[in-house]
């Protein structure tokens, strides 16, 4: 985003809670720099187009706004989750055998990609409104490189006696598969936070947004919703690729072309 820009979309827009840690990501570093220097030098360097890993049926904005303002073109090359490549890892087959035993539609998938981080006060909130919620869940926690620490040390010890060794819940680290046998579609819920710059949220407005997905009268119609867009992320990922295959053509033939007027 650009300083004084603002988004052309009212519905879209940055809480002040979220500014503060986009900007503590982009400001961070691995390997002596910065990660907004990284994604700046591989910006310019790429060719007139950029390919990133979504679908335009879900963010056709924000692909289109961006490409506007970096003046090159984002083509989407398809799937944002991909089946794993190693079945043989401990995660996939611990959640495979405890998702054999659930309901279809019925365990919630919790994650905060791979960028984000409780703090000890969103963890014991996160644990009360998936306790709340009543659902069974599957919550992917994710640790600082470089923090060492246990699942056991991190989670609230009510939570791990009551929920997790009750079968209600499953509490992986790191990884989890989110993709079992095709393509699968969640539903992003949304929780109400405070008001002030740090965006605190509670274990019940967690609760609430579960429970208004589940069972709430809108419960069905964003089911429906979701059921239509997996349908349609699954058959325009070749068409996506397709597209992705012909921008490569075209950069390798001018590219070619280009040498070949040097050569001569």
């Amino acid at each position: 985003m650009k300083p004084g820009v603002e988004f052309p979309f009212q519905a879209i827009y940055l809480h002040e809670h979220e500014e503060v840690k986009i900007s503590e990501i982009i400001h961070s570093s691995s390997n002596g720099i910065r990660d907004m220097d990284w994604v700046q030098q591989s910006m310019n360097r790429s060719w007139s187009f950029i390919l990133i890993k979504t679908f335009r049926e879900i963010e056709a904005k924000y692909i289109d706004y961006t490409s506007s303002l970096l003046g090159k073109e984002f083509i989407p090359m398809g799937p944002l989750v991909q089946e794993p490549l190693d079945h043989d890892d401990d995660h996939f087959h611990i959640t495979i055998e405890w998702l054999k035993e659930k309901d279809r539609s019925s365990v919630i998938f919790v994650s905060f990609g791979s960028e984000y981080f409780f703090s000890k006060e969103e963890m014991e909130e996160m644990a009360q409104g998936l306790d709340l919620g009543g659902m069974d869940f599957i919550w992917v926690v994710r640790f600082p490189p470089g923090i060492q620490k246990s699942l056991s040390k991190a989670l609230p010890q009510w939570f791990l006696d009551r929920v997790v060794d009750g079968e209600k819940g499953l509490v992986v680290e790191g990884w989890a598969p989110q993709v079992v046998g095709g393509s699968e579609l969640g539903v992003g819920v949304e929780v109400k936070r405070s008001s002030g710059g740090d965006g605190k949220f509670q274990g019940e407005e967690v609760a609430k947004g579960i429970r208004e997905v589940v069972d709430g009268r809108n419960g069905e119609e964003v089911k429906r919703r979701v059921e239509e867009m997996r349908e349609k992320m699954t058959n325009m990922g070749e068409m996506e690729m397709d597209a992705v295959a012909k921008r490569l053509v075209q950069l390798c033939r001018s590219n070619y072309i280009e040498d070949g007027l040097l050569l001569s």
